[in-house]
């Protein structure tokens, strides 16, 4: 949210220094993959006349998560930013939502979110007072020194997500206050459990807007952090953000997440500009970032909509390469820089590493042929080989193009719009699975996986040759002898995945591949 932002001062930062670490993040089955679902900061703001937050627009979101299809490709958080809450605290020193908005309190609002298979989030802020209330008068109620209990009321209300500020904070270090409420949230879980059954955990953001460097110990306390200030509607703040978001690559993986803000897709500089919104889109999916959409989605035009669900990018952002190992390269980068920038996102494939390719003309006056090559698509990782052949999928123009073969240059089929960019993923093809076939005659024999082994069956017995190959063409068994009618080889030290097996006789061929789970 807009905000008149602290000063930095040298003297609240913590005595200890948090440097990037090799601990995995927190291990609570939360926020595997980038968050993906609505907020209604951007253009709702805080109680616009015009553009009111209340219980029925909150129903209406959700409503149309389902009505425009974004349930369907993995958007679920229907997330209330500031300005919810009554403006003084209960008898008992409770959080209350403001009765003019929310008449029915937040756990009603939740349990609709909830019956539409989807989930709910909230906000809230460190500090004395809100964000949007801290410099002014009549101050929202922040958390402070009133952590745990309002950790306990978000567990007793549903809340799923949470969305924790750091106005009016009092000068106390970020690491330290968030660390709290971390721990605050975790204990109300357990506290709430006898009297809301449903009691869980919930995903948590840290927005400290890139302040006292969260990257460097946010993965241990939340699940995403904001590494910028505040994204506006407008083409410059959307590429501020992104570059000051782009050299911390190393610091995101899975349940770990560098945010750079909410989306813009659909409004001010996005709104009818669809190079820009498919652009916005399409960095933001490159950069493994939340996608948490920031436009009025009831209304959306057509063009807006395709965007923000277009499975082909969605899937991008939302690729976690298979585990939690993945360090410094779950997210994409920027390998070219200049007028025509070339991202690369290493994906996780069926047997061999996949990749995104994004060519953005950023700057260029005119539309522009942009290339990257074999070697920069490489830089970024995975097991890329000249000669590997890969299938080409385009986007945004939603087709299949002819195949590409690695250890060339990787070029747009058309030149790239200002300000829009062409994306494709590259694929390895699928594996076509073929039984057996026959050189001479019928083959007399089959081979089966049985446990942690591969066992020729023949018919007769005689010399015959055997070889075992993986899909990268690497042999991982070989050998000539008197094969007897069965023979078994051991697969304990080859790795998991498809091999094919070649056995060659005196009269013929036999070929059969075989998958190791």
């Amino acid at each position: 949210m807009n905000r008149r932002f602290l000063p930095t001062v040298a003297a609240v930062l913590c005595a200890i220094t948090f440097g990037a670490t090799n601990v995995l993040a927190l291990q609570d089955g939360l926020a595997r993959t980038p968050p993906m679902g609505f907020n209604t900061w951007n253009y709702f703001g805080c109680r616009n006349a015009s553009r009111r937050v209340d219980e029925n627009m909150i129903k209406q979101i959700a409503d149309a998560f389902i009505s425009k299809g974004m349930a369907e490709v993995g958007y679920e958080y229907v997330n209330i930013d500031d300005c919810w809450a009554q403006g003084t605290r209960d008898a008992r020193g409770g959080l209350a939502a403001d009765p003019q908005y929310f008449p029915n309190g937040m756990r009603a609002i939740a349990d609709y979110v909830h019956s539409k298979g989807l989930k709910f989030g909230l906000y809230t802020d460190v500090g004395t007072s809100t964000c949007a209330t801290c410099y002014g008068t009549g101050g929202l109620p922040g958390m402070l020194n009133h952590e745990q209990q309002d950790c306990d009321t978000f567990v007793a209300w549903g809340v799923d997500y949470l969305k924790i500020d750091f106005c009016c904070h009092d000068n106390r270090p970020a690491v330290q206050q968030y660390t709290k409420v971390r721990d605050c949230l975790r204990a109300a879980v357990t506290r709430m459990k006898d009297k809301v059954p449903d009691a869980h955990p919930i995903v948590y953001s840290i927005c400290n807007w890139g302040e006292q460097e969260p990257w460097k110990w946010g993965d241990t306390v939340g699940h995403l952090w904001r590494t910028t200030r505040d994204i506006s509607n407008q083409y410059g703040s959307q590429m501020d953000n992104l570059d000051k978001n782009t050299p911390l690559w190393p610091y995101a993986r899975i349940g770990a997440w560098n945010d750079p803000d909410m989306l813009e897709v659909g409004y001010g500089d996005f709104a009818t500009n669809y190079a820009r919104a498919r652009t916005h889109f399409a960095l933001w999916c490159m950069s493994a970032a939340p996608l948490l959409a920031g436009n009025d989605i009831r209304s959306m035009s057509t063009q807006i909509q395709e965007i923000l669900i277009n499975k082909d990018a969605i899937d991008i952002n939302q690729d976690t390469l298979g585990g939690d190992t993945t360090m410094g390269i779950i997210q994409g980068r920027k390998v070219v820089s200049g007028n025509s920038e070339v991202w690369v996102k290493l994906l996780k494939g069926q047997t061999s590493s996949e990749y995104a390719v994004m060519l953005f003309n950023r700057s260029n006056n005119s539309p522009v042929t942009i290339s990257v090559t074999t070697d920069q698509i490489k830089s970024i990782g995975g097991d890329m080989k000249n000669g590997n052949k890969y299938e080409v999928r385009d986007v945004w123009g939603k087709r299949d193009l002819e195949d590409w073969t690695a250890g060339g240059t990787f070029t747009s089929p058309e030149p790239v719009g200002v300000n829009d960019v062409f994306m494709a993923r590259l694929k390895i093809p699928p594996v076509k699975v073929i039984s057996q076939y026959t050189c001479v005659n019928v083959c007399p024999m089959d081979v089966q996986s049985e446990g942690e082994r591969i066992v020729i069956r023949s018919k007769t017995t005689g010399p015959m040759g055997i070889r075992i190959v993986n899909l990268k063409g690497e042999v991982a068994y070989s050998n000539q002898m008197i094969a007897p009618l069965d023979y078994s080889i051991s697969t304990k030290g080859m790795a998991r995945g498809m091999y094919v097996v070649d056995v060659i006789n005196g009269m013929e061929q036999f070929r059969q591949k075989i998958y190791l789970k």
